[in-house]
């Protein structure tokens, strides 16, 4: 390989496995493997951020290590509404984030996104995913999704509510009422945020 290793092996929709040799890559490529079939990992092979697709085309990436940022926006009709950026702090045995810090986005990156989308018309929510080299500076694009991302509910604790700005241009758009032009919505501070799990008494099993 001209990056040498470790890489990552990816699925064509979900699913990454860090790889440390030619033998790890081929069992991964074939889903031979316990870890390729989302079970327990293979000997030496790091844990999987999600779950393999097995049903699609696989490919080998360069692994760049550092801190994993992600930027989700919110977009109508070509124009950006708002933005903001997720670092991982906290991540699950999958690669979720279970802890984040949230924070204004970057010009450079701001620019890029609106470019992206007023060029492509963009409507709905987006994901950018990113991972940052610590040693060159430099910042990798890994995963788009056409999506908003499960955490974007903490993006509106910091006022960045994308959902809410989308839904409120959509309906202003469909009642034929010229949206009031506000600017683009994105966070005024930093916020550091979790998630949590409750339990719901679903069904009353006692006599």
């Amino acid at each position: 390989l001209e990056y040498g290793f470790p890489v990552l092996v990816k699925g064509s929709r979900s699913g990454a496995q860090l790889c440390h040799t030619w033998a790890q890559v081929m069992e991964q490529m074939l889903g031979n493997t316990p870890s390729a079939k989302g079970g327990d990992q293979g000997a030496g092979a790091g844990p999987p951020t999600d779950k393999m697709d097995q049903k699609g085309s696989k490919f080998v990436q360069q692994y760049v290590p550092g801190p994993e940022r992600t930027f989700a926006f919110a977009a109508f009709r070509g124009e950006l509404l708002g933005c903001v950026q997720m670092t991982k702090n906290v991540n699950t045995r999958e690669g979720k984030v279970w802890c984040g810090s949230l924070d204004p986005v970057p010009a450079k990156v701001y620019s890029g996104i609106r470019n992206f989308v007023e060029q492509t018309g963009y409507t709905g929510g987006g994901e950018l995913e990113c991972v940052f080299d610590m040693l060159s500076g430099a910042q990798f694009l890994i995963d788009f999704n056409a999506r908003f991302p499960s955490w974007i509910h903490a993006a509106g604790l910091t006022g960045c509510n994308l959902v809410g700005s989308l839904v409120a241009r959509a309906l202003a758009h469909e009642q034929g009422v010229l949206a009031a032009t506000a600017g683009i919505v994105t966070p005024a501070e930093s916020l550091v945020f979790t998630r949590s799990v409750s339990e719901i008494a679903m069904h009353n099993c006692q006599p």
